[in-house]
């Protein structure tokens, strides 16, 4: 929608080459199919993200209730061996350091997954604002097709219309 570049003199409008007035909207606003496809882009990645999201929750609990065991376990083993032997300390302890370290591994493509899902959030709500400051609206049908391998298809139609 709005192209524009950044150069030594700072961000420059590409339609009127000064520096954009962000206050004001752009008289030479014309809304044109590379926004489409940015809108398509963001949609399908939010769909896409809404699937991943209960399979990812079930991996991450299972993950996480492992690495609680094997950081439990070791610590019945560290009594074991403090009364018998040593190795069973040592054995315990280091253990109980990879279930620390299993427990992030665990945690880690959650945590990614919600700092995505905010990233998608946030762009949604820019392009919402810009929709609204020109005084539009649109609505976004995304349909998708699973094949026998599970690979996603997905046909959308944007309808972008202004605001009454």
């Amino acid at each position: 929608m709005c192209q524009n570049k950044y150069n030594s003199g700072g961000i420059k409008c590409e339609l009127t080459q000064e520096k954009p007035a962000f206050r004001d909207v752009c008289e030479n606003f014309s809304y044109t199919q590379g926004f489409n496809s940015i809108i398509d882009d963001l949609f399908i990645e939010m769909k896409k993200m809404s699937f991943k999201k209960r399979r990812l929750h079930i991996k991450s609990f299972f993950n996480f209730v492992c690495a609680i065991f094997v950081i439990v376990i070791p610590l019945y083993l560290f009594k074991i061996g403090l009364d018998h032997d040593e190795w069973f300390v040592e054995l315990s302890v280091t253990a109980i350091a990879g279930g620390f370290t299993f427990l992030g591994f665990s945690l880690k493509p959650l945590l990614k997954f919600y700092s995505d899902t905010k990233i998608l959030k946030k762009k949604k709500n820019e392009i919402d604002s810009l929709m609204k400051m020109y005084g539009l609206v649109y609505d976004v049908e995304i349909d998708y097709k699973e094949d026998i391998h599970g690979n996603l298809t997905f046909d959308n139609s944007i309808k972008v219309f202004p605001s009454v």
